[in-house]
């Protein structure tokens, strides 16, 4: 019997070896290239410090309308099936400017505005930092609201 042999072009190892000794400098000068730009791109954007906490929300007291002897003036309302209402006003009042500001004058804006725009350091420029750089998260079904904050420096983030 005789084989058949394909007709087609024939690709081998010294092929390969002449179009990488052939290119060798372009092949080089992109791996350097591509080294040298991840390096600049981590350099001159550090990658922010982040610190997060998970807020656990069980029940919420309410002031009951009608004491009757031997009843507490207290209703707990546990956040469940209409629990979302609950949670949703926390995370609007965790993400709120108003927070943020609090959060700022406390602080100071010249701490939190140090790393990020030190030429301005207003209150509203730190609020606003603030507010843009927080996030609440609540998975479904679920009481805990996950908070994330983000800065470069590590001693504002915590």
């Amino acid at each position: 019997m005789d084989t058949i042999e394909p007709t087609g072009p024939k690709f081998e190892l010294g092929d390969i070896y002449y179009t990488l000794f052939r290119h060798k400098w372009k092949i080089i000068l992109c791996s350097l290239l591509g080294v040298i730009g991840g390096l600049g791109f981590y350099k001159l954007n550090p990658a922010p410090y982040q610190s997060s906490a998970k807020l656990f929300i069980r029940y919420v007291v309410t002031e009951n309308k009608t004491v009757g002897p031997g009843q507490s003036d207290e209703l707990y309302k546990s956040p469940d099936q209409r629990g979302e209402t609950i949670i949703g006003s926390e995370l609007d009042i965790l993400t709120s400017l108003d927070l943020a500001l609090d959060v700022a004058k406390n602080v100071g804006p010249e701490k939190i505005m140090a790393k990020v725009n030190p030429e301005h350091p207003s209150l509203e420029a730190a609020a606003a930092y603030i507010k843009n750089n927080i996030s609440a998260d609540v998975p479904k079904k679920s009481s805990v609201i996950q908070i994330i904050f983000q800065h470069p420096d590590p001693e504002i983030a915590q």
